[in-house]
């Protein structure tokens, strides 16, 4: 998927344009918990240090 593709497919449902995402990261998997759920604070790190570098 890329951003130009997740565009016209928001724009063609009509969500907002403040809506549109900036960046599109596709990840292999979520860090999570032991019980499953995704490691928010982990994730956002990850996702600081891929958009800066």
């Amino acid at each position: 998927m890329s951003l130009e593709a997740l565009t016209r497919t928001l724009a063609a449902a009509g969500v907002a344009r403040q809506k549109y995402p900036e960046h599109v990261v596709v990840m292999d998997e979520f860090p999570q918990t032991a019980s499953g759920k995704v490691k928010k604070d982990l994730l956002r790190a990850d996702l600081r240090r891929r958009l800066q570098g």
